[in-house]
């Protein structure tokens, strides 16, 4: 099931998996334990924790953990996690764009061309599905 297969392709056995592997039955306790880490620090954990949220479907508490992630040394996590079949509500909210405008992805395309998610809307926007 997509439990189990996002179990051994993510976080392994880390406690923040485990715990909430738990509470996968309780969305709304899950979804509580992962509002904890967003006004905190940033831990490096903000992607995983993004990919939780959109699993236990909260879009917007993804997108906030997109935003906090995009950091210099996490920008490739935070772009390979936006495609994940999980993150489809994510992109289509407003804040979405900005992510994708943050990483750097718009300029990339106009340059090399357009991926299968994202097209251009237009001379100043795009669209991502």
């Amino acid at each position: 099931d997509a439990w189990k297969r996002w179990e051994t392709a993510s976080l392994g056995d880390s406690t923040l998996t485990h715990r909430l592997a738990v509470l996968r039955a309780q969305p709304e306790q899950a979804l509580a334990e992962i509002r904890r880490f967003l006004d905190g620090p940033a831990s490096g954990e903000e992607v995983q924790l993004a990919l939780f949220a959109a699993y236990f479907g909260d879009d917007q508490l993804a997108l906030k953990f997109l935003q906090k992630g995009v950091s210099p040394d996490r920008r490739f996590a935070v772009a390979y996690s936006l495609w994940r079949p999980v993150m489809a509500g994510v992109r289509k909210l407003p804040g979405f764009k900005d992510v994708v405008r943050d990483l750097g992805l718009v300029e990339y395309w106009k340059e090399f061309g357009w991926g299968e998610h994202c097209q251009p809307v237009g001379a100043d926007d795009f669209e991502c599905h």
